[in-house]
């Protein structure tokens, strides 16, 4: 039953990253997001060879094709549960505000919105070029982020002395 209900969870939300905390669920949700709590315990109990773990090849093989989160991505919010498509008018807003910056010299730190949006992409960037698998950050992003003109490392801070 609970397949079915993150295959119909899948389909709403474009993923699978079931938040922890209910507030940012329907309430039919609710125990889907205890049963995936449960069940990222039993990978951690099947891959470290514990024997009470009650999940098995076939299992896990279900899970993966359905697109199973089996690690819970690090800090979830409203922004990791919407539909994909509101993620995707966010990041152009974004695209357009930073450039509306860039165009009129204007600096981010006073828009703090774009300035924690720019933090996120470079850490996801970060998260990307490391292989985590948990990074939101895809090819075809960082194309998009670059062709926008977008600074993946931070400018060089200089000290008082340096200046």
């Amino acid at each position: 039953e609970m397949i079915h209900k993150l295959k119909e969870y899948r389909i709403q939300y474009g993923h699978c990253q079931v938040p922890q905390r209910s507030k940012l669920l329907e309430e039919d949700y609710i125990p889907l997001s205890k049963w995936v709590q449960m069940v990222r315990r039993e990978v951690k109990a099947y891959n470290n060879n514990e024997e009470e773990s009650v999940l098995d090849e076939q299992r896990i093989q279900v899970l993966t094709e359905i697109g199973f989160a089996f690690e819970q991505p690090g800090g979830y919010s409203r922004r990791n549960c919407r539909p994909a498509e509101l993620e995707q008018e966010e990041f152009s807003r974004m695209l357009l505000e930073l450039k509306d910056h860039k165009d009129n010299n204007k600096a981010t730190r006073h828009n703090l919105k774009l300035t924690h949006w720019i933090k996120r992409q470079r850490k996801t960037y970060r998260d990307f070029k490391e292989g985590k698998s948990s990074s939101s950050m895809t090819a075809e992003r960082i194309v998009k982020l670059a062709e926008h003109g977008f600074s993946f490392e931070p400018k060089k801070k200089f000290t008082w002395d340096e200046r």
